[in-house]
């Protein structure tokens, strides 16, 4: 694929038939929602294939039944980990190996002591990974294919914590009538939502005097909630956004926009841009307007700058001190993911040819940009 050029992206199945390319990328809502039919190609290759983790989502329950059928199929994810492993079970109804509900029964026992929990059977593990491994690879460096490893090895990450000072509020009371000396964002989601909307103003002049200590600097500013994106675009009115009823064309350009270098503030949420969009080519600096539980969202937003090729690495973090305890839950995630794979899953590759296939996600582009930044407030 590197010495092909730049790939054609198609956006409907008209466009497709007029291309005469060997491969054609496109996205998850051209087939999820547009009337690009996967039965036209030989084979398909969803990048980002984390999307496909949750059993009830559209995206997953669409591609089930449009994706049946097809001859060749391959799903890549870099966020295998900390997943619980049920998951692994539904790349494997996507692929035809098995149907979940059947894999289910087979592997998993039920927790009587908490709903929807479910965990291996300790007689079933080592079937479990014989069996993922006859359809999967966990591979994590060129080497593990035979490759070099040289301009691949990532340098170490130095994580920096900085702590906002929350909202000033009157004084809160417990259910047995006693003053809380503090607020505790980790008590229930309810708390921790009620901090992220009351830090709102706080956390978005933190973001506008960051890009200002840095001008000319391009920037991702992730965040999670509408107000969020209202009060970035009041106090930092050049940043460039989009959001989730702004129409499909207009959001694509936007993205186009910020990955070619033509704009210099991206605006975005991490459910809309954190899979597939590759913005490192001139942007090497993000800032996370706040954390919340979704590690996958975090880690996959995370790993689209600080890849291969960069010199060095740093990340600031900026957080209000009641989300202590999402803050620990995250840092223990990310020390989880970095451990990487526990050993379970051997390093094995299956090799095919494919025609004529269509890939799901951005091209990568790859630039030897000389520092990494990324800040969460």
């Amino acid at each position: 694929m590197l010495d092909m050029g730049e790939l054609p992206y198609c956006r409907t199945m008209a466009e497709v038939n007029t291309c005469h390319a060997p491969i054609i990328m496109t996205n998850y809502e051209r087939v999820r929602d547009g009337d690009i039919d996967p039965h036209a190609f030989t084979g398909v290759s969803l990048d980002e294939a984390a999307t496909l983790r949750s059993f009830g989502s559209k995206t997953y329950q669409e591609f089930l039944k449009k994706f049946k059928g097809v001859r060749y199929k391959l799903t890549n994810t870099a966020t295998p980990a900390p997943n619980r492993y049920k998951e692994l079970i539904h790349y494997a109804g996507f692929l035809e190996i098995m149907d979940t509900g059947q894999a289910l029964t087979r592997f998993f026992k039920r927790d009587s002591t908490k709903a929807n929990k479910l965990t291996l059977y300790p007689g079933k593990e080592d079937e479990f990974w014989t069996w993922v491994n006859s359809w999967g690879a966990f591979v994590q460096k060129p080497s593990d294919l035979g490759y070099g490893d040289e301009g691949y090895s990532l340098p170490p990450l130095k994580v920096n914590w900085h702590m906002l000072e929350s909202a000033e509020r009157p004084a809160e009371f417990d259910d047995n009538g006693q003053m809380m000396l503090g607020h505790d964002a980790a008590m229930g989601l309810r708390d921790a939502a009620k901090e992220k909307r009351d830090s709102i103003v706080i956390r978005a002049g933190a973001v506008k005097r960051l890009i200002a200590e840095n001008p000319g600097e391009h920037f991702v500013i992730w965040h999670d909630l509408e107000e969020e994106r209202r009060e970035i675009k009041r106090q930092i009115p050049e940043a460039v956004d989009i959001y989730g009823s702004l129409d499909l064309e207009t959001r694509e350009q936007r993205v186009m926009d910020f990955a070619g270098g033509k704009t210099r503030l991206f605006a975005t949420k991490k459910s809309l841009s954190g899979q597939g969009c590759n913005f490192q080519r001139y942007c090497h600096r993000e800032i996370f307007m706040g954390i919340d539980y979704e590690f996958n969202d975090f880690i996959c937003c995370f790993f689209q700058f600080f890849i291969r090729i960069c010199s060095k690495g740093k990340a600031y973090c900026f957080q209000p001190l009641c989300h202590i305890r999402i803050l620990k839950n995250c840092s223990v995630k990310f020390s989880f993911f970095q451990s990487g794979c526990d050993g379970k899953i051997i390093h094995t590759v299956t090799w095919f040819r494919i025609r004529n296939p269509v890939i799901h996600g951005i091209p990568l582009i790859w630039n030897n940009f000389s520092s990494h930044q990324i800040h969460m407030l």
